[in-house]
C-alpha cells in the first residue's frame, strides 16, 4: 500500500528488524511510516500493554476450526509460537489460554526476547501449559534470547522439535504412507529394541 503499491517491500520490512536506525525519520504517513521507501531506517519500538492471554485466545479462534476440519490433523503437528518481550499486563490468564489450545491439540512454544529475570517464570509457565515444556537451555521450559544468535538457536530448536521422524514400530509417525522406511527389519531383534543401535 501507499509508497509500496507495485514494489516488493522486503527491504523496507526488513530495515524495521535488522538492528541499526542510521536514518530516523518521525514519519506516520500511511503504508511509509518513517519514510521506509526512501532514506528512513527506523527500528520497531514495542508500546503498550502486552496481552498475551487475548493474543492467544485470538489464535485459539481462529487455528482451532482449521484443524478440526483438517482431515490429515493426526499427521501434521499444530503448534504456536508466542514471540514476546514482556510478561503479560492486561489481566488476562496466559496458563488458561495455553492450556485451552493444548487441549485442542495445538501445542504453545514462547520465545522471550530481552526479558528480565520478574518475568521468565510467568514465561516459563505459558510454555508447560502449552506442552513445550522440554528441551531449553538452563532449566527454562521458555526460550530466552538476547541475542540474534539466541533467537536463532531458539526458532531452530522449535522448528526442530515440530518435525515428525520415524522409529522402528510398525507405524509411520512421519504419515508419508510409509511405515518404518529407512530402518532394516530383522526377525531376531530383542523385544523393546525400537531403534538401530
Amino acid at each position: 500500500m501507499g509508497a509500496f503499491v507495485g514494489r516488493d517491500n522486503t527491504s523496507g520490512i526488513v530495515s524495521w528488524l535488522n538492528g541499526t536506525e542510521s536514518n530516523f525519520v518521525n514519519t506516520t504517513t500511511e503504508g511509509n511510516f518513517c519514510n521506509s521507501a526512501s532514506n528512513g531506517d527506523c527500528e520497531l519500538r514495542p508500546s503498550g500493554a502486552t496481552p498475551l492471554a487475548g493474543l492467544l485466545g485470538e489464535i485459539e479462534d481462529s487455528i482451532v476450526p482449521i484443524r478440526a476440519a483438517d482431515a490429515q490433523r493426526a499427521c501434521r503437528p499444530y503448534s504456536v509460537i508466542l514471540l514476546t518481550d514482556g510478561a503479560e499486563q492486561c489481566s488476562g490468564n496466559p496458563v488458561a489460554a495455553a492450556t485451552d489450545l493444548r487441549a485442542n491439540g495445538i501445542l504453545t512454544y514462547v520465545v522471550g526476547l530481552a526479558i528480565n529475570t520478574a518475568s521468565r517464570t510467568s514465561l516459563n509457565a505459558i510454555a508447560t501449559a502449552g506442552g513445550t515444556d522440554a528441551g531449553a537451555a538452563g532449566g527454562d521450559t521458555a526460550f530466552f534470547a538476547t541475542s540474534r544468535d539466541e533467537l536463532s538457536a531458539g526458532l531452530a530448536e522449535v522448528v526442530q522439535r515440530s518435525l515428525r521422524f520415524e522409529t522402528c514400530d510398525n507405524t509411520d509417525e512421519d504419515c508419508d504412507g510409509l511405515v518404518d522406511e529407512g530402518f532394516p527389519k530383522f526377525c531376531n531383534r530383542p523385544a523393546g529394541v525400537t531403534g538401530l543401535s
